[in-house]
């Protein structure tokens, strides 16, 4: 079997051509993986503050009755004593 040099060596560049164009794809890909990767964390820290934010407002809100009693107690006796 005969081949064409000159077909074979534009085979190999359109293959050289088409590695290369797949290391940039890689590339890119590993990089936008980095920064989806980045993304998530600053996700998860978000969401662990807004958790953090919940959790003392539902404490403030639970609080507040309690503050209301001590605040309503606190003016009937001053009310009594002047």
């Amino acid at each position: 079997m005969t081949t064409n040099p000159d077909v074979l060596t534009r085979n190999l560049d359109d293959l050289t051509k088409n590695l290369d164009g797949l290391t940039r794809n890689l590339d890119g890909l590993a990089r936008n993986l980095d920064g989806l990767t980045r993304n998530l964390a600053g996700l998860t820290k978000n969401l662990d503050g807004l958790t953090r934010n919940l959790a003392g407002l539902t404490t403030n809100l639970s609080v507040i009755p309690e503050q209301n009693e001590y605040m309503f107690t606190g003016c009937a006796w001053q009310s009594l004593a002047g």
